[in-house]
């Protein structure tokens, strides 16, 4: 009996203790998904705060960005990424990768986006949906927009990745300059069919690296767009079967190679033939200063002093109607050196012979 007794107490002794244990599992238990409620409570608040925190501050680089004068409607260029591509379709991404230097691609308000009011996706000509510009850009350019103005866009890098990144220039122009540029693209357009689209073709193409005009593509037609000092040029091809535009950068090409043609002929003192290289350009409007006073020194050479001033005088007004004061005030300062010349103008009046007091190399 006594033992039966003492068995009965074991037993429920091992079951108090057993409970007790689970009790203070269940305790821990309780404890420890408490102290991880909390912990991703936290967690949770802190992720919060930070995207609220990263919000605010896209918020103020947005309303900062859009005070600049590019979205005031002053005009100029920006360089931007394209975001968002990952997100879009199999098709969105497959015209992404067919994309090469100097596509455009346009610009368009998205209204009915959630996440951003000011949103503004980009689509190629084709109509596929490749981005967005970034968040702290929407708010300007949909200003610039809301004022009827459409930049232009150009891809100007393409990575090689499979979902590539893309990289592109917004740029516009105020009415003022878009006046003075026209003219300067008519100009350069009629530059090219007066010298000829065949015999221009390896100068303008001298910058080109990739899809390079082949010799079986004639020129049909040629557009140009100032931009930076030079022209975004989109020039129409035609061979047997095809059409195709390839668009490259032209700065000076053609002024360039007589120059350097010029100068190798000054060397092997062929000054005749040098003299026909710069005045082609003061004629064609390339690389004016330099030609223009590399032809007044000839001149003096060869005793033409009478061509001199009238030369200076063109090559200033057709440098002026570039705007670029660096170019405009050499020649100013060309053109008044010789007109403060004594020497110089006795013998530009055909007075004298005396010899002409300067100090050219």
């Amino acid at each position: 009996m006594i033992v039966l007794f003492i068995a009965i107490a074991v037993i429920v002794l091992f079951i108090l203790i057993a409970k007790n244990i689970q009790d203070n599992e269940d305790v821990k238990r309780i404890e420890s998904s408490y102290e991880h409620t909390v912990y991703q409570r936290e967690e949770t608040e802190r992720r919060e705060k930070e995207i609220a925190d990263k919000e605010k501050e896209i918020a103020e680089k947005a309303t900062l960005i859009s005070q600049e004068p590019f979205f005031k409607g002053v005009g100029g260029k920006i360089n931007m990424a394209i975001k968002g591509l990952y997100f879009r379709t199999t098709n969105d991404i497959e015209s992404a990768r067919q994309l090469c230097y100097g596509d455009i691609i346009y610009l368009v308000k998205d209204i009915e986006n959630e996440k951003d009011a000011y949103a503004v996706a980009v689509y190629t000509k084709n109509g596929a949906h490749i981005g967005y510009i970034p968040r702290e850009y929407s708010m300007g350019m949909t200003q610039l927009l809301d004022l009827g103005i459409e930049p232009k866009c150009m891809i100007t890098k393409k990575t090689f990745h499979e979902i590539p990144y893309l990289y592109m220039d917004v740029y516009y122009k105020n009415s003022e300059q878009e006046k003075i540029d026209e003219r300067l693209e008519s100009e350069l357009v009629e530059k090219f069919k007066r010298l000829g689209f065949k015999e221009t073709s390896i100068l303008r193409w001298d910058l080109i690296t990739k899809n390079r005009p082949k010799p079986y593509e004639t020129t049909v037609d040629i557009s140009a767009y100032r931009n930076n000092g030079g022209f975004d040029i989109t020039e129409t091809l035609k061979s047997k079967d095809k059409i195709r535009d390839i668009r490259y950068f032209y700065m000076d090409n053609i002024g360039k190679n007589n120059y350097e043609i010029a100068e190798k002929l000054e060397k092997s003192n062929e000054l005749e033939m040098a003299i026909k290289k710069y005045e082609e350009n003061i004629d064609i409007e390339e690389v004016i200063a330099a030609s223009a006073i590399r032809l007044s020194i000839l001149y003096k050479k060869i005793k033409q002093y009478q061509k001199i001033i009238p030369m200076l005088k063109i090559a200033t007004e057709k440098a002026r109607k570039f705007g670029d004061d660096a170019e405009i005030n050499k020649l100013n300062d060309r053109l008044n050196m010789f007109l403060n010349n004594a020497s110089f103008m006795k013998k530009y009046g055909g007075v004298t012979e005396d010899k002409i007091d300067s100090n050219e190399n």
